[in-house]
């Protein structure tokens, strides 16, 4: 079923649909065929995944929903599709947060740092935020910045610890 998302052939979708596969099989990261689809961007894949019972709000094991998948980067058709169907608007700073865990996997500490950021001020006691984006601003030479969210990490960690 995952495969099939990522080529987009509606037929082999169709047959697998037709022939009894789960819509809702998660992958070794809780990550479904529609969440693939919201990915790679199509549309009529997404539709016939949902209308044979694919549930648009599973989350995978980081979080992550298909909505959230869809939205960076916009696949505009899907995001429309996924809300038509009851899809949760949830950004949370864990939905920030995920995305600048992938924008520093594929070396954009820029995206990164600006989604890590976001997280922050969702909930500026985010730990984890504040050492990925100090982590980012070390790989983007970006030397003061790094060491400032490494102490604020480091703050908050010792006040979590003393509470």
């Amino acid at each position: 079923m995952f495969e099939v998302t990522w080529v987009g052939n509606i037929d082999i979708a169709k047959l697998l649909i037709a022939a009894g596969a789960d819509v809702n099989a998660q992958s070794i990261h809780g990550d479904t065929a529609l969440m693939y689809t919201s990915v790679t961007g199509h549309p009529e894949i997404a539709k016939m995944f949902i209308e044979a019972g694919a549930d648009v709000n599973a989350r995978s094991n980081n979080g992550s929903t298909a909505l959230m998948l869809a939205i960076d980067p916009v696949h505009t058709e899907i995001v429309q599709l996924l809300l038509e169907f009851g899809a949760d608007v949830i950004l949370d700073a864990n939905f920030y947060y995920n995305f600048g865990q992938q924008y520093s996997e594929e070396g954009k500490y820029d995206h990164a740092i600006l989604n890590y950021a976001k997280a922050i001020a969702i909930n500026p006691k985010y730990v984890d935020a504040y050492c990925n984006r100090g982590l980012a601003y070390l790989y983007n030479f970006q030397y003061e910045n790094a060491i400032a969210d490494f102490n604020k990490a480091l703050e908050l960690e010792n006040l979590r610890c003393n509470q």
